[in-house]
């Protein structure tokens, strides 16, 4: 009896064990992608590519050969690699056979990541405070994208919606991962060795706070693979070479994850330098949409609005005024077994389960909503049996203006009633491997310095400011002898030195600086946010390796220095 028993449960656990893992592998199987015969999105001037690559310059596990030749096998037509830098190589574009390579770079602020591309070179680092970021890049002919904008990761996060950036990432693969439950990443590991780039559309779900947080703005969504091909299993650390690395996922996998699409004005030409100013055109004119290609590949895309007053169509990435739209339309080639959902700042406003939409709600919807605010329509297109994450992603048309932000600090004229500060009482700070010397000459004060070689060296005029009221603005005339980026800093000396910061552009041209206490930030978390205006000591303004070279030299003038609490003005 007991010997029959024992050889019934050894039949019994295996065939249970294997129609277990037969409807585990039935139950996480990912969906198939779209059989489509008709594609042609590189076709017209329609291009395919990926945004946001690393290669072994930064922090990714291949060379740019290796990128390219991914890149040409997967059928891009352009790929964007964006290593971690400070921008002063400026941007670079060269063509791998019919692959048009653009490098940007990804630069660390203290207030998240930032892409930079089609800047040219910079004459000292980009760094530091996210808002001289925003403004450098700018500055230099670049285009600025917000990297992984709600990541999970320390530092990662961008803190300020309210710069003037150009585009985000509403879409981003390393904050999917990371958002990810443990239910789909089980899924996902199931099946990524017989269906890599399938399994991990299986781990993709819609950005809704990324997109709620940016869907008034009149920026530019992107999706950003943030390829590595670089994982590391054992080993030193995000940019170390030693220890045990997979190159999972490949840059052949995550190209064919998802990617975006760019209508541009005219097609590529072969010509790299004038082919990367179209791509980065139709960036800016947000004339781009996302696909998720582990779903399948999309034929023609369109989204657009009918004009009342004539025949022209407003196209993505548009702002037009109230009343001049009739009509919106979306439409995808090459598929049955979808649904295209119309979004009114985020809000479902018409779902058809078809390829085509047509919607004329508009008049209606806007009458009395004037007063500048902007409305912004947007398409996304979701496959049969994958409800949490659309296939296609449009960019917004914008209906009605609003107002962007100005990207420099404001300066206005300096108030005669509030009386400056004494030039002669700036003293000069430095670290050990620095040198520095102050004087007065020409009426202000100049302070002559070279840093030294560590990654700590600074030099810094100095201001007691004890005595004074910084609840409002503080006034400078500046200049130096070269474009430089200079911190200006307010510092508590009550035992122990803490600091907040803002920085500002300066160049040989005496300018006038007006920096709100409200700008200035805690160089570490630990402070409070918030500058405890009653226990600042000094006002400093330094140079260091946040935004000058090593061992470099220079001098810097000044000629007025105002601290006005708001109530002169």
């Amino acid at each position: 009896m007991i010997r029959r028993l024992l050889s019934s449960r050894r039949v019994a656990w295996p065939v249970a064990t294997t129609v277990a893992v037969a409807l585990w592998l039935v139950y996480s199987r990912p969906p198939s992608r779209i059989a489509n015969n008709n594609v042609a999105p590189s076709g017209g001037h329609v291009v395919r590519g990926a945004l946001h690559v690393h290669s072994q310059r930064s922090d990714g596990g291949g060379t740019l050969d290796d990128i390219a030749e991914e890149a040409n096998a997967a059928g891009l037509d352009f790929v964007v690699v964006t290593d971690h830098g400070d921008g002063t190589v400026g941007t670079r574009a060269t063509y791998y056979d019919d692959l048009l390579l653009v490098e940007g770079a990804e630069i660390s602020t203290r207030g998240g990541h930032y892409i930079a591309v089609g800047h040219g070179p910079t004459s000292y680092p980009l760094g530091g405070d996210a808002k001289g970021v925003v403004e450098d890049v700018r500055r230099h002919g670049g285009l600025g994208i917000v990297a992984h904008p709600n990541s999970s990761g320390e530092g990662l996060a961008w803190q300020d919606p309210a710069l003037p950036v150009d585009g985000v990432e509403w879409l981003n693969a390393d904050s999917q991962w990371r958002m990810s439950g443990v239910l789909p990443f089980a899924k996902a590991v199931t099946w990524y060795w017989l269906k890599p780039t399938e399994s991990l559309g299986m781990l993709l779900t819609r950005p809704t706070e990324t997109m709620h947080q940016w869907r008034n703005r009149r920026v530019f969504g992107v999706g950003g693979v943030d390829a590595h091909a670089r994982l590391v299993v054992l080993g030193d650390g995000q940019y170390g070479r030693g220890g045990l690395t997979l190159s999972v996922p490949s840059y052949h996998t995550m190209f064919g994850l998802f990617g975006v699409r760019v209508a541009l004005e005219e097609p590529f030409s072969g010509l790299a330098d004038q082919d990367v100013n179209f791509l980065l055109d139709g960036f800016k004119k947000a004339r781009s949409y996302i696909v998720v290609d582990a779903y399948g590949e999309p034929g023609k895309f369109d989204f657009f609005g009918e004009r009342i007053d004539s025949n022209e169509l407003v196209e993505m990435g548009d702002e037009v005024g109230e009343g001049v739209v009739s009509k919106f339309r979306a439409r995808v080639d090459g598929a049955t077994d979808v649904a295209i959902r119309l979004l009114r700042d985020g809000e479902v406003v018409k779902e058809v389960n078809s390829s085509e939409l047509s919607y004329s709600g508009l008049n209606y919807e806007l009458a009395g909503q004037g007063g500048g605010r902007r409305i912004s329509y947007w398409v996304e297109i979701f496959r049969s049996g994958v409800p949490s994450m659309p296939w296609i992603i449009s960019n917004p048309i914008h209906i009605g203006v609003e107002d962007e932000l100005a990207v420099e600090v404001s300066s206005g004229d300096l108030d005669d009633s509030v009386q400056p500060l004494s030039l002669s009482s700036w003293f000069i700070e430095r670290s050990a491997d620095a040198a520095a010397s102050g004087s007065s000459r020409n009426g202000g004060f100049v302070m002559d310095y070279e840093l030294g070689e560590g990654s700590a060296t600074y030099v810094a005029a100095a201001h007691d400011v004890s005595t004074g009221i910084i609840e409002g603005t503080i006034r400078l005339l500046v200049a130096m002898d070269k474009p430089a980026r200079v911190s200006l800093q307010l510092r508590d000396n009550d035992g122990i030195d803490r600091r907040w910061r803002t920085s500002f552009y300066v160049d040989t041209e005496l300018r006038r600086i007006n920096a709100s206490i409200s700008e200035f930030l805690p160089v570490t978390d630990k402070l409070p946010k918030a500058v405890p205006v009653d226990q600042i000591d000094d006002l400093l303004l330094v140079v260091d390796r946040v935004n000058a070279r090593a061992n470099s030299s220079g001098s810097i003038g000044i000629g007025t220095l105002v601290l006005d609490d708001g109530r002169a003005n």
